[in-house]
């Protein structure tokens, strides 16, 4: 029998249908690809949990830390240093030198007498005496002390500063000086009365001069401070700053001039 033909030309044999390989191999890369997404979101999703699980501990520790910090500075600081006190007290050192200041101080003294049993003025004597002081100033340790720590500022309350009694006189620097009329009758005696007053005299300014050795006794009692952090190890940064005020004054303010070591 001969070959059967359709009408379309060709052999019948010819029209088997063919595979079409380009469809799978479509499919199977859909396939693949479908897959590698889902693999790649949840990777992204196991990823992106995890930082967030890590920051959200990282700043509960920071937090918990800053409170713990805050707390620290406020209670357990101030109780540890006034331990600290109480061992250097136990040496010896029941006061805290601070501040010294040298000056030159003058002192005199004016007297008019008269005679004739006050009818006839005897004219007027003046005495007058310079002399080298030196004053020194002091924190009792056994009074109360606090102190609060804020961020990177140390606030210390200090106890109150006082003058040694009485100033160091040195008498090889003293210089005297009288005036008085011809007719004076007390110019020596005058002088006398002045010299006796001296010791007295200079031990009333004394406390006068306090308030001027603020700023030195506040850089002296900073670094006593500064000191006994390093020795404690408080873990304080080391760029705390340390602010220091006396009981009658307020907490100065972060922005006004500190104390640094």
């Amino acid at each position: 029998m001969g070959n059967v033909w359709n009408i379309g030309g060709g052999r019948k044999d010819d029209q088997k249908p063919h595979n079409r390989p380009v469809q799978k191999v479509g499919l199977l890369y859909a396939l693949f690809t479908s897959r590698y997404l889902i693999v790649t979101a949840i990777v992204a999703l196991c990823v992106t949990t995890l930082v967030l699980f890590v920051t959200t501990k990282v700043q509960k520790a920071t937090e918990a830390a800053a409170a713990a910090m805050q707390s620290f500075g406020q209670t357990e600081i101030t109780q540890r240093f006034e331990s600290y006190l109480t061992r250097i007290r136990n040496t010896g050192q029941g006061n805290l030198e601070v501040a010294i200041m040298d000056e030159m101080a003058i002192l005199s003294r004016t007297e008019e007498t008269r005679t004739f049993w006050g009818m006839l003025p005897g004219g007027k004597d003046y005495a007058e005496i310079r002399i080298p002081v030196t004053y020194r100033f002091y924190i009792k340790l056994e009074e109360d002390w606090s102190l609060a720590i804020k961020d990177r500022l140390l606030q210390v309350k200090c106890p109150e500063l006082r003058a040694s009694q009485p100033p160091a006189i040195h008498t090889q620097g003293m210089q005297k000086r009288i005036e008085g009329s011809w007719y004076s009758l007390n110019t020596q005696a005058n002088m006398e009365q002045l010299e006796k007053s001296l010791t007295f005299a200079l031990a009333r300014k004394a406390p006068q001069k306090a308030l001027l050795a603020r700023d030195e006794a506040r850089r002296t009692i900073s670094e006593f401070v500064r000191h006994w952090v390093l020795d404690t190890k408080l873990g304080l940064p080391q760029d705390t700053i340390i602010q220091v005020y006396f009981p009658d004054e307020t907490a100065p303010l972060p922005t006004a001039p500190v104390s640094q070591g």
